[in-house]
């Protein structure tokens, strides 16, 4: 595979360029980067998508914008009816392609693209229940039950996810605020391996090993289970999970907490059988991305197994990130398994691997880390 920041800079590069002006109106500025032509020799093709689906497509008139000068820019109007759009998240994606074969490429070869978040979703309507749930055992070793589903909580951590019969996890639902180092996050003691396991980021490392629960509240409320665990974490405070249980089997859940230094990670890991091999995620993709290199990842609907989501770098570090996600469904052949989506406005970031933080961190090789 080629270097996924290959992406990101073939974003960056692109000699053509869209920029909002009103997206409510449907403006937008381009922008012809290049230093002696005009762009006849791309066509400007659009999509837009609800959620990830697409549900229009087309291509601007070239005679638009074919004769823009070099360096130049010109404003242009999209026509659509602001207050028409579809009720889900809606995108519209520019993408620049070549007109005609070159010494490099195919006609058809995409040299960029840009992307718009048009509308956000419509609020949803919270959902109302007329089922209850069932809460049995001992605060700190408890089941909630409801038809169909039993979920397992131990010293105030999910620990079984059993929906009509089949387990789910194999290992609990864990808090995490570490991920494995990178060449950059090593820095100067690449020059001297004896000092990197001292490197002061592993602290979140025994942080995330070491957590704790302090206290754990339990409540049944008229149509849910409620679950509260404050926890001891090296380095932090005010750090508290909270789960939400349904009648129909889902579960709201939430982690917070303020760290008193910069954090390498802040969420959570679970572990499940090898079957669950497939991922679908709406967010950005298909390629690995991060924070700071992601505008080369289109906002879409993604699809690929767990094992191609790795990435293969010189040595085993961190790798497969993908940012930007709203929705991830992770199943096995059959089509069961578990699903993600983003609670409010903000979207959440993914890893899937066939290893553990830990084996990917100890792992000085790639031929020495091995696949579960």
């Amino acid at each position: 595979k080629v270097h996924p920041s290959i992406h990101e800079v073939r974003k960056v590069y692109c000699e053509v360029q869209i920029k909002a002006v009103d997206i409510e109106k449907g403006m937008y500025l381009l922008k012809n980067k290049q230093l002696f032509s005009d762009l006849s020799k791309f066509d400007i093709e659009f999509n837009i998508t609800e959620n990830g689906e697409i549900i229009s497509q087309g291509r601007l008139p070239r005679d638009m914008f074919e004769n823009l000068e070099p360096l130049s820019e010109m404003e242009f109007t999209f026509n659509y009816n602001f207050d028409e759009l579809p009720k889900g998240e809606t995108i519209i994606t520019f993408s620049y392609v070549r007109r005609e074969d070159c010494r490099f490429a195919k006609a058809g070869f995409e040299h960029g693209f840009d992307q718009f978040i048009i509308k956000a979703e419509d609020e949803k309507q919270a959902q109302q229940y007329e089922e209850n749930v069932e809460i049995i055992g001992t605060e700190k070793d408890f089941t909630v039950e409801g038809e169909g589903f039993k979920y397992a909580f131990k010293n105030g951590m999910l620990v079984s996810i059993n929906k009509d019969g089949k387990e789910y996890l194999l290992g609990g639902m864990k808090p995490n605020y570490y991920r494995a180092l990178t060449d950059n996050d090593i820095d100067f003691f690449n020059f001297f391996p004896p000092l990197i396991p001292v490197h002061p980021l592993y602290a979140w490392k025994l942080a995330t090993d070491n957590a704790k629960a302090k206290n754990i509240m339990v409540h049944r409320y008229s149509h849910s289970a409620y679950v509260e665990t404050t926890l001891a974490v090296t380095g932090m405070k005010d750090v508290k999970i909270c789960y939400t249980v349904y009648p129909d089997g889902k579960i709201d859940f939430s982690h917070e907490g303020t760290a008193g230094m910069d954090m390498l990670r802040f969420g959570a890991t679970l572990t499940m059988e090898r079957e669950y091999e497939f991922v679908k995620w709406y967010g950005r993709g298909p390629y690995e991305n991060y924070i700071d290199r992601r505008t080369g990842s289109r906002i879409a609907m993604h699809e690929m197994n767990v094992t191609d989501m790795e990435h293969h770098y010189m040595r085993p570090q961190e790798n497969g990130h993908r940012t930007d996600v709203r929705m991830m469904e992770i199943t096995n052949a059959q089509g069961e398994g578990l699903r993600f989506t983003k609670k409010g406005e903000i979207p959440f970031a993914i890893n899937c691997h066939h290893y553990t933080v830990n084996d990917l961190d100890n792992a000085t090789h790639i031929h020495s880390l091995k696949h579960k």
